[in-house]
């Protein structure tokens, strides 16, 4: 089994995913009509956060609550979830960007911005890239429609002759919900564990 603690979660999140790249945290998603008003726009580079360099604010304020099982996992928790930007409402951080050589510094309050803009994307989707090969991409396992959307499309695979799984989501969900692909996916049975 697996046991989990989660940290700040009482505080709200803000409506922006980051990407690190090299140690730099670039804007990923922007999910709010209210931070894009300000100015924020995916592919701005975060450089500080109330003053602090980002990578040295998450490692303070996040990292020691981010539950993790490798080095890798908990640098996504602490830098591209939700976490490292949470603040309690009426708060106020300050976000430091650069893009094209330009500085643009924001103040955001904590609770003052909608997911107005969250894009849901299907939870899964398959499209043919080339004849008889397929890409099956599963963004979220978490959704409780996924086993429905995965049996829409299962035709399509079955009729590939080699598929390429994407898992474009970084926090997946239980395993239980995992090891309904798994059998159906694999050619060989023995590869699937559980």
């Amino acid at each position: 089994g697996h046991t989990f603690v989660q940290g700040n979660i009482s505080k709200p999140a803000t409506p922006l995913l980051l990407k690190m790249l090299e140690d730099r945290a670039y804007v990923d998603d922007v999910q709010s009509q209210v931070l894009v008003d300000m100015g924020i726009r995916r592919g701005m580079e975060l450089t500080h956060i109330n003053g602090i360099p980002v990578k040295e604010y998450g490692e303070k304020n996040v990292m020691p609550y981010a539950a993790a099982s490798t080095n890798q996992w908990r640098n996504r928790i602490t830098f591209e979830s939700y976490d490292l930007l949470r603040c309690a409402v009426g708060e106020g951080l300050r976000l430091d960007f650069v893009h094209d050589g330009r500085k643009k510094s924001v103040k955001y309050v904590g609770g003052s911005a909608p997911f107005d803009l969250l894009k849901q994307k299907p939870v899964i989707s398959f499209t043919e890239i080339k004849k008889g090969i397929g890409l099956l991409t599963i963004r979220d396992f978490w959704r409780s429609n996924i086993r429905e959307e995965f049996d829409k499309v299962f035709e399509s695979i079955s009729k590939t002759k080699a598929l390429i799984t994407a898992i474009s989501q970084p926090f997946l969900g239980g395993s239980n919900t995992t090891f309904i692909f798994l059998p159906i996916l694999s050619t060989n049975k023995n590869d699937v564990c559980g």
